[in-house]
């Protein structure tokens, strides 16, 4: 008995040594940045809740400054398992500490996530510390790495996504399958680019972010139909193409968290809410003026 112990227990050190190996090994892929300080506490907002905000930029490289023109407050409570999405519109025309007012999305290109962050928080009473992001070639990979994702390509939508392909071949190189189609089909990396891309057809910028939720949305859930050795796997595969502040302690929880992927829900919320800004054209811009008031109240209460 003693011997089986012994045994039992060294293969349980051997294991558990070589997950950490693994682990440590992913963690050295991530792009890293500084954590991000907000002085200004919040507590309407569910503590033990992890909230990460996603920015896609479209940089061709994550280093030269640009425009957020994606933005994303995820929400990922454990103890009701839901994961919430929520848009902030790029047009929203309000303060950038510093930098007066202007386009949210303007704020990283001024002063990158820190202020970005920083804009966000301060707008809306929030306390996120935390963000992803990726670029025009990441998003590409990532999605690919997932296996592609499907999608419902309405027939107006078809020649802007071949016309966003041909434009990012140009910048990587490479090749791109045209969508001949409408219907639901399976978008590759630079297809589904393409797609999250539109804003010319439908209902302008605000159809827009239903697609890119529609994306995250189809990714989430390629990734938490997969068996727990293969979400790692698809996780390791990701991180290289992103930016991030998140700790190595929070990336490990979300790994841990991703093994019971299944049992969570999504919802969905965009801000500005509707009947809660006005279209105005300010220095030349075509922006949305919210009422902060209203769209501050309506994240907080989606985030309880």
């Amino acid at each position: 008995m003693k011997k089986f112990l012994v045994i039992s227990i060294a293969v349980l050190v051997l294991i558990l040594g070589g997950f950490m190996f693994y682990v440590n090994n992913m963690l050295n892929k991530i792009k890293p940045k500084e954590r991000v300080n907000i002085q200004k506490p919040n507590q309407n907002i569910n503590t033990k809740t992890i909230n990460v905000i996603l920015f896609g930029i479209d940089a061709r490289d994550l280093n030269a400054p640009s425009r957020s023109d994606t933005i994303i407050i995820v929400s990922i409570n454990p103890q009701n398992k839901k994961v919430k999405l929520i848009s902030l519109m790029r047009d929203m025309y309000i303060k950038i500490p510093g930098k007066g007012e202007n386009r949210i999305n303007a704020a990283y290109a001024f002063g990158g996530p820190e202020l970005a962050l920083k804009t966000i928080n301060e707008n809306f009473d929030l306390n996120i510390t935390d963000y992803a992001t990726v670029n025009f070639y990441g998003f590409e990979k990532i999605i690919d790495q997932v296996g592609g994702v499907e999608i419902n390509v309405k027939e107006d939508e078809i020649k802007y996504i071949n016309s966003y392909m041909k434009e990012t071949a140009k910048l990587f190189g490479g090749e791109y399958r045209e969508v001949k189609t409408a219907g639901l089909q399976t978008l590759n990396g630079r297809q589904a680019l393409g797609y999250s891309r539109i804003r010319y057809v439908g209902h302008g910028d605000y159809e827009r972010t239903e697609r890119q939720r529609r994306v995250l949305t189809e990714v989430f859930n390629k990734v938490k139909n997969q068996s727990i050795p293969k979400k790692i796997g698809l996780i390791n595969n990701m991180l290289p193409y992103i930016e991030t502040n998140l700790s190595r302690s929070q990336i490990i929880n979300l790994v841990t968290m991703f093994s019971n992927l299944d049992e969570y829900q999504i919802e969905q919320l965009r801000i500005p809410i509707d009947n809660s800004y006005k279209s105005q054209k300010i220095h030349g811009m075509a922006v949305l003026v919210p009422d902060i008031e209203k769209n501050k109240n309506a994240i907080h209460e989606f985030l309880k």
